[in-house]
């Protein structure tokens, strides 16, 4: 099974390396996906039952109940495009552990623990962004409507829908990390640990609230997950037949207070602050500075192609895009874009440089990279990490500074050449990618060498 937090490109590339790994060993594999789409080729219980063992390779929480009792080899999406080979030699070891349920916390692995957590963020992230993408998409096309026809009704809807849907970030990210933690009973817990971030809630008078933002949702999250489960373990002595009682009652009382007191009297107050002062910084960063900041963006958005560092550059820019700073977006955007389309440029200038299963895939990276998905340079970069990383960071480093030096702002957290129309300065934009890609691309030229035939 393969899941990456976004569920567009991981997913997949993970699942057709262990496919192919697979096949050259001559083993009988079936993989079941879990993208933004939905489940798809999905594990039947005698197909479970019939496995000599599962490979698990995700990035964020799944449900592992339907695995108890068979052999389990557990890694990341990226883990399995990396090194499938690796995955599939445990698997059939036969010395991967027997899965028993439960939790990483229950043992004394670290690494484990730190997976599983992190899997947790994820799932909240997975579940915010397309609130991010559709409110912020929603609120670029009202601009573009009002600056062609001029305000109305429908435009008035759009940016309300837009803003409703941005505030609905936080306590949707902070419900599906506690709810992933704790299953349903932290849910509401965890959405109302959001929400309370989203507002600032302390016990000053209103006008004094600052939103805890995207830190305070994530504190939230874990505190209510982490507080349902400490419950469920001190209440684990109620007779069965007072269980609606503690499900009904003691669990969503207790834990929204919990949290209630915790965000509004612990959290809310310094965090407010932070954000504030932040805000202020970045607003107050101009000239060298700013240009710095793109810069680091850009760069930071190809540094690992879909992985932990690229997220935080991301997330960063959709942090900013609430805030109105659209440059930060644009410059996060153009870094995202640039490595798939200086490689696939690359394939084109330089043939002998590339196999000719790179060549072929060239069409197919370059449209990855005009649609702001990164991963599509994960392939290459796999094969020659040092080259393609090198050119890959430079060109979307450079292409954040243009950026910024040029004004562009984007509006919208995701669309790449889709989203032109409610840019601001898409030709500015457009020569940031273009010297981005050819930049990308010459280093490429000059840093592989030819292939021998």
């Amino acid at each position: 099974m393969t899941a990456c937090p976004t569920g567009i490109a991981h997913t997949y590339l993970a699942a057709e390396a262990l496919q192919q790994a697979a096949q050259a060993r001559g083993l009988t594999l079936k993989v079941e996906t879990n993208g933004a789409a939905g489940v798809n080729d999905e594990l039947t219980d005698d197909e479970i039952q019939a496995a000599e063992c599962v490979i698990v390779a995700v990035d964020r929480s799944i449900p592992l109940a339907r695995f108890v009792g068979k052999r389990l080899v557990y890694a990341s999406a990226g883990d399995a495009v990396r090194d499938a080979d690796r995955l599939l030699e445990k698997a059939v070891s036969g010395k991967a552990p027997v899965y028993r349920g439960g939790h990483a916390f229950r043992t004394s692995d670290w690494k484990e623990l730190g997976r599983e957590y992190y899997g947790h963020l994820m799932s909240g992230i997975s579940h915010m962004l397309p609130f991010v993408v559709a409110g912020g998409v929603m609120l670029a096309l009202s601009l573009l409507l009002q600056h062609l026809f001029g305000r109305s009704d429908i435009t008035t809807m759009m940016t309300n829908v837009g803003n409703a849907a941005f505030r609905m970030m936080y306590p949707v990210l902070a419900a599906f990390i506690a709810y992933s933690i704790a299953d349903r009973p932290g849910f509401m817990p965890g959405l109302m640990g959001g929400y309370l971030a989203q507002l600032g809630t302390t016990t000053a008078p209103r006008l004094g609230w600052i939103s805890s933002g995207f830190w305070g949702a994530i504190v939230a999250g874990f505190a209510a997950g982490l507080a349902v489960r400490l419950l469920n373990y001190l209440f684990r002595r109620i007779p069965q037949e007072l269980d609606h009682i503690k499900t009904g009652l003691l669990l969503p009382l207790l834990s929204l207070l919990f949290v209630g007191a915790l965000m509004v009297m612990a959290i809310n107050p310094p965090l407010g602050r932070f954000n504030a002062w932040l805000s202020i910084q970045l607003d107050g960063m101009q000239g060298g500075s700013r240009l710095v900041l793109g810069t680091l963006l850009g760069g930071m958005m190809a540094t690992d192609y879909g992985g932990p560092i690229n997220k935080a550059a991301y997330v960063s820019g959709t942090l900013a895009l609430v805030d109105q700073q659209y440059d930060l977006m644009a410059a996060v955007m153009a870094g995202g874009m640039i490595p798939p389309l200086g490689i696939g440029l690359a394939c084109l200038l330089f043939p002998t440089r590339f196999t000719s299963t790179e060549r072929c895939s060239a069409p197919q990276t370059l449209l990855m990279g005009a649609t702001f998905v990164t991963e599509g340079a994960l392939p290459f970069a796999l094969r020659d990490p040092l080259r393609v990383s090198f050119a890959c960071i430079a060109g979307s480093a450079l292409a954040g500074f243009i950026t910024i030096l040029l004004g562009c702002g984007c509006p919208a957290p995701h669309g790449g050449l889709f989203l032109l129309p409610v840019m601001e300065n898409p030709p500015g934009f457009l020569i940031a990618l273009a010297v981005g890609t050819l930049t990308t691309a010459l280093l490429l030229g000059m840093l592989k060498k030819p292939l021998k035939h």
